[in-house]
């Protein structure tokens, strides 16, 4: 399959997820298309986002997003002390909202308005804390092993 009918593959495929309403999981699956690829074919496949991906589904996975961040920001709120779960949840969805935002740039959508920052602040607070942080450790080697993706430890000082 030569590169370009991967790409369209990869756009087909997020945009039948942005109708079924699953827009941040569409944007994610080109999110890791696009991490593949070299800057030729990055720039070709920005092209054919914009001329593709509708207003509509861009709108709603900005909503989706925002949405997975509070749900994830609602998680961590609950208490100090986090199960490998929770904390495997709550990194995956920052790993997704990241991996969105990097093809939401492409439409002029900068991460800033996601708000992650705070969200960040957050997940450093229960990285570095003592009843957290191996557990921490854990959960984002797991993320990493799963992602075919390079995930950024932004949280754990090293």
């Amino acid at each position: 399959m030569s590169k370009n009918s991967t790409l369209e593959t990869a756009l087909a495929e997020c945009v039948a997820l942005g109708e079924e309403g699953a827009a941040l999981r569409g944007l994610v699956k080109l999110a890791i298309y696009l991490h593949g690829v070299d800057a030729n074919t990055y720039r070709i496949a920005v092209v054919r986002m914009q001329a593709v991906l509708t207003a509509v589904i861009i709108e709603t996975a900005v909503r989706e997003a925002a949405g997975a961040v509070s749900r994830a920001r609602k998680i961590l709120s609950v208490g100090t002390k986090f199960e490998w779960e929770e904390i495997v949840l709550v990194l995956t969805i920052r790993t997704e909202v990241d991996a969105a935002a990097s093809v939401l740039s492409a439409f002029g959508i900068h991460k800033s308005s996601l708000h992650l920052a705070d969200f960040d602040d957050e997940l450093r607070e229960i990285a570095r804390s003592k009843e957290n942080a191996r557990t921490f450790a854990s959960a984002l080697v797991s993320i990493r092993r799963n992602w075919s993706m390079p995930i950024t430890n932004q949280w754990c000082e090293n």
